[in-house]
């Protein structure tokens, strides 16, 4: 017998919330991961979704997603990341992430200078790293 039949929808959402989506909230981490390794994440966000409603495997989760209040994952992890930066930006944030940030000034005069916009730091991928994230 499930246990899933006994319980309400909010008690579903609490549980799953408490088991299965505290274990894949560490967006930070997932910044820069391929998308086939977020794609896994969000299957198991997905089946959450349709454990908590009661709906068929086959049920389209979109409204689901949208009625609980849940990014899709991909967009959660970019949420994060862009609340994150924004703090720094504001000094609300970690200071080693602050001193990070360098803003990008244009050496001339462009429609962008009040924009706030951030310099791209440069950097080279070694060979093996090349070759790691081509697998």
């Amino acid at each position: 017998m499930k246990i899933s039949s006994l319980l309400s929808t909010s008690a579903l959402r609490t549980m799953v919330t408490a088991l299965v989506l505290s274990r894949t909230d560490c967006n930070a981490l997932y910044l820069g991961l391929p998308v086939a390794n977020i794609r896994r994440l969000e299957v198991v966000q997905i089946n959450a979704a349709r454990l908590i409603y009661k709906v068929p495997r086959r049920t389209h989760v979109s409204a689901i997603l949208r009625e609980l209040h849940w990014l899709p994952l991909l967009r959660h992890i970019q949420f994060k990341a862009l609340c994150m930066i924004f703090k720094a930006m504001h000094k609300l944030g970690p200071r080693f992430i602050s001193d990070k940030l360098t803003p990008y000034l244009p050496r001339r005069n462009l429609q962008s200078k009040d924009q706030k916009l951030l310099k791209v730091p440069r950097f080279r991928l070694s060979k093996k790293e090349v070759e790691d994230s081509q697998l």
